[in-house]
């Protein structure tokens, strides 16, 4: 298990900024093709599935994303890491 580090927000009842969550991470690259299935506070009542499809290119990584919680919401948007 790993931790993410939130670095943007919009605030309550949303994540806050400097927020650090649990998550499970897994997933694989195949040419610029990158695809991460991320577990948020695994093994909660609070769990959510993310699912994440993009393109990595020289220091960044960026996408779409797509999942449900444990509550039965849908979440869609999109996502991008850059290697500082």
């Amino acid at each position: 298990m790993g931790m993410f580090t939130v670095r943007k927000a919009t605030g309550p009842p949303c994540a806050t900024l400097g927020d650090k969550t649990p998550v499970t991470l897994t997933g694989s690259a195949s040419g610029s093709n990158v695809t991460m299935l991320v577990t948020i506070f695994p093994g909660t009542p609070d769990a959510a599935t993310l699912n994440l499809n993009g393109e990595a290119a020289a220091n960044r990584m960026s996408g779409m994303v797509s999942g449900s919680d444990n509550h039965g919401a849908t979440i869609t948007g999109t996502w991008a890491i850059n290697r500082q």
